[in-house]
Order: C-alpha cells, then structure tokens, then sequence
C-alpha cells in the first residue's frame, strides 16, 4: 500500500471515529442527567379513547345562488342601455329597450280588429259576446224577419190554390223563397258563432301585440349584479341572442366532495366553517343538498351549502375551503400534539413503558384541538412524551411529572454508536 493510500484510510477513520464521538457525546449528554443519577426531566400523558364529533376538511368552489344569460324575445334594434357591469339591480328592472314603433303599430292593428268585430255583434269593448244570444244580433234578427214573411207569402199562396184561384207556379216560387229564407237563418246563425269566435281570436292576437310592446324591455329575472353586457346601442338584436349575464350573490352556494369513509356523517343541516383565500373572515354555511349516490370515479359525495353573503365580501368562483362538524360521535384514540415529532416525514412519538424510553412512529389522522388521532403506532394508556423530545433517545432515564409529582423511569441507554430505535 502506498503513503498517499494509507494516509486516505487513516484520514477516513479519524473522521468516522470523531463523528461517532460527537454522537456519542450528545447521547452522554442527555443520559447522562439520567444515568450519573439525575433522569431527564419530562411531562407525559397517557394516549386515550374519547368520543369526538370529527370535523370533515374539504375544499369546493363558491357559486352564484343563481346565473342566468338575459336574452331577447324578439327580433330588433336596440334603443337604450340601461344597465351594465357590476350594476346591482332588482328583480323585473329594465336592463335595455328596443325600438318600439312596429311593435306599437302591431298593437294598434289587432285593436282596430278586435273592435270591428265587436262593432258587428253590437258590442262595446270589454263585453263578452258569450254573453250575447244569437237570435238578439242584428244579421240573425235580419234573416228571422225574412223567414218569417217567406212563410206566411208560402201559406197564402197555398190557400188560394186550394181555392183553386192560384197557380202552382206561384206556390212553387212561394216555397222555393221559404226555403231560402230558411237555409238565410241558419247562415245567419252560423256568421254569428264564427264571428263570436273571431273576437276570442282577435282578443288573443292583441294580447299577443301587447305582449310583444311589453318584450321590447328586457329585464331581470331576479334581484342580482351584472356580470357582463353582450349588447350596444344601435344593434340588431336576434331572438334568443344573448344580452346581459346576470347573477346572484346572495346568498352563494358551495359546492364539494366529501371522502366516501365520511359519508354517514354528513346530513342537510349540517353547519359548515369556510375560509377564503385573502380574507380572515371565517363564514358560516348550511349543507342544503347531499347527492343520493358517491361519484364512482372519484369516490367522493358531493355535497351544497348555502352560505350567507349579506356583507358581500365572498364572490362566485372563488376557492374555499370549508369544516363539517358532524354530528356522529366516534370513539378516536388521542395523542397530545405535543407529543408527536417528525423526522424527514415520519411521525413519531416517545412512550416511556417498563423503565424505558421507547421510539413509536405512528400514523395520524384527523386534528381535534390540541391533540391528534392516532391511526396505528400505540395502544390506548400508553404514557407518552410531551417535553424535551428533542433530547429524548431509547432507553434513556427521564424524570416523569405526574400530577405535580415526579417519577423516575430506569435508563437502559444503548452503547453503540448507530442504535436503533425501539419498534
């Protein structure tokens, strides 16, 4: 071996044995409060059952109560603009106007034709022709005088044939304009009930035109804020083209999925804590909807709450996150926050047992207060660490305040360099 390579091996073995030392020497420190008859001093609890209400943490989207796209009935030329972007506007305002002249002219001609009818029946506007019998119209009164002549020229005729002073031909012609007379009445009758009708269709045609004058405001359906104009003055607006977003903000919804192993706790009803992103306010919400089946892709429930906005600080499309308090009690196993340390994302904790200090690493869950839930690492009772984890090793001698009281726990400290912890 040459110098230079026996000079690395002796360098490598100094290092190795000074790193140990300096381990070595932080384990005598610790212990040694312990082990030359001073233990290490710590504060324990015992891991316990108890019965928690779990708080569920999701994270959804905010919605607007309600959105709709405002659009147009009717084909025409807007005239005026009477809202636009973040105006708040009440239910049935006018949001825009188009141009009204054909529309009012449409009006005036379904008028003019509803009135000439009533005008032939006899009728005022306003009255029900229902109300008006056949027989009292003028036309059908007209043709019962008719009928009525027509049948007594047919009997008199007649008669003087029968006294052998008339001809057949004149009792021929004489029935002949009874007959017509007759069939007169009938038509007459029949003028009447098509022109009754007439009028209902008539009547419904103007409602139509004034329907269509009142269409040429567009409005909001419901009390909310603008989100966006689509339209300008002086276009040609399309049936069904879309003018104005409209939403409400108040109250919002919040939509989100819920774990399927959380699914019995959640019910409507339920309260909800939500925070946002930028505001320290904290906000209250209700679940108001549960979905009847868990999203087989996602395996989540998702859920709906309706959350106040009265001081209009929350806006739709904004990312929340929220905690369901449930209302079924479960019995968790606790462990002090305190309690719990990580090392390079393992968690563990210190259990002092049979007069020693022994490593646990341990598997969390949910966080209820100051204490966290323990999945798998412990078992109920177990005395654990809650001070001075830092200086805590296996085996090592502490001094544990009960109650004001001080215990002394035996040391059976590890005298190698790399010991392992306790599993």
């Amino acid at each position: 071996m040459s110098n230079r390579s026996l000079l690395l091996v002796v360098s490598l073995v100094l290092v190795g044995s000074a790193g140990c030392s300096q381990q070595s020497a932080r384990q005598v420190r610790a212990a040694g409060e312990g082990r030359g008859g001073k233990p290490l001093p710590v504060t324990a609890t015992p891991a316990r059952l108890q019965s928690e209400r779990r708080t569920i943490e999701v994270t959804g989207t905010l919605l607007a109560y309600e959105s709709v796209v405002v659009s147009s009935q009717l084909d025409g030329v807007v005239s005026r603009i009477l809202a636009d972007l973040g105006d708040r506007v009440q239910q049935d305002k006018p949001l825009a106007e188009l141009d009204r002249a054909e529309f009012e002219i449409q009006v005036k001609q379904a008028s003019a034709s509803l009135q000439q009818a009533l005008a032939r029946l006899g009728l005022k506007s306003g009255e029900d022709p229902q109300s008006v019998a056949e027989e009292q119209t003028v036309d059908v009164m007209r043709a019962q005088a008719a009928l009525d002549e027509a049948d007594i020229h047919f009997r008199r005729v007649k008669n003087l044939y029968e006294l052998q002073i008339g001809t057949q031909q004149a009792v021929d012609q004489a029935d002949a304009a009874l007959k017509t007379a007759q069939a007169n009445y009938r038509a007459s009758i029949d003028q009447v009930r098509t022109l009754k009708a007439q009028i209902e269709q008539y009547r419904a045609a103007l409602e139509l035109a004034k329907k269509k004058l009142t269409d040429t405001v567009l409005r909001a359906p419901f009390a909310g804020d603008v989100q966006q104009r689509f339209i300008s003055p002086g276009q040609y607006l399309k049936v069904q083209e879309r003018a104005f977003s409209l939403v409400q903000t108040n109250p919002l919804r919040l939509r989100a999925e819920v774990a399927e192993r959380f699914v019995r706790s959640i019910r409507e009803g339920q309260e909800v804590k939500l925070s946002v992103e930028g505001l320290k306010d904290s906000f209250t919400a209700r679940i108001t909807r549960v979905s009847p089946a868990v999203t087989e892709q996602s395996r989540t429930l998702l859920v709906e709450a309706v959350v106040d906005n009265t001081r209009r600080l929350l806006r739709p499309g904004l990312f929340a996150r929220a905690l369901i308090v449930s209302d079924h009690m479960e019995n968790v196993l606790l462990a002090p926050a305190s309690a719990v340390i990580n090392y390079y994302g393992i968690n563990k904790v210190f259990s002092i047992a049979e007069g020693a200090v022994r490593e646990r690493p341990v598997k969390l869950g949910d966080r209820f207060g100051e204490n966290f839930e323990i999945l798998d690492g412990i078992q109920p009772g177990e005395l654990l660490a809650t001070s001075n984890l830092e200086k805590l090793t296996v085996g090592l001698a502490v001094q544990v305040t009960e109650g004001g009281r001080q215990k002394a726990v035996g040391s059976r400290q590890g005298a190698a360099c790399n010991l392992a912890p306790d599993t």
